[in-house]
């Protein structure tokens, strides 16, 4: 049986994540290899006991395949382009600049855009819908970003999308490591919606009041 799954993504898919029989170099390798993530494979839990992946994936964005070492990107240029979007959305329903900017961010990653031309994908008709696409792109742009976390609690969506955790059955092999399980499970309280005041702050002055939850 063929599994056609990683066929055909998006490109932005390939360049962030790296998932079994994937080519990968670097270090001391003279040409790419596949990456094995099933059991009995060279990265699998029984290849490599010492360090698997328990999803059947890794995080290939922001790594060099020459081990060039770069400095922590704290914000960038297409995290901006998002931010004014989802403001403005939220402000102004319909300006223009959201489709603006948020296609400057499709366009760079060479997908469709949001448009009336011949290949362009409808623009969303509502301020609900056009929140749900630039949530999308948040998602995907901004992924291994240290950016979900805080988006996923800003917008109170949190305890709808922590729930299992997925990937691949790491502890088969051949066909049957494709079979989707869960991975781990997601604990997400309302507490963690907010930080808990320290409680050498609690004791200095009995006017501050704990933070839900703590």
């Amino acid at each position: 049986q063929v599994y056609n799954m990683y066929i055909n993504r998006e490109p932005r898919f390939y360049a962030d994540i790296t998932y079994n029989n994937s080519l990968w170099m670097s270090g001391h390798m003279t040409s790419q290899q596949p990456i094995t993530f099933y059991l009995n494979g060279p990265n699998g839990k029984n290849g490599h006991p010492t360090d698997w992946t328990k999803t059947g994936y890794l995080v290939r964005k922001n790594i060099s395949p020459t081990q060039v070492a770069r400095p922590l990107v704290l914000i960038r240029l297409g995290e901006i382009y998002l931010n004014y979007a989802e403001a403005l959305n939220e402000y102004d329903p319909g300006n223009p600049d959201i489709v603006k900017y948020l296609d400057s961010i499709r366009a760079r990653a060479g997908i469709p855009v949001y448009g009336t031309g011949v290949n362009d994908l409808p623009v969303p008709a509502s301020q609900a819908e056009m929140r749900q696409k630039i949530w999308a792109e948040r998602r995907v742009e901004l992924a291994f970003e240290y950016q979900r976390w805080f988006d996923i609690r800003r917008w109170k969506i949190a305890p709808q999308v922590m729930g299992d955790l997925h990937g691949m059955d790491i502890n088969k092999d051949g066909n049957d490591f494709y079979n989707r399980v869960v991975a781990t499970t997601h604990k997400f309280t309302n507490a963690f919606y907010w930080f808990p005041i320290d409680q050498y702050e609690l004791d200095r002055s009995k006017l501050i009041v704990q933070n839900p939850g703590w």
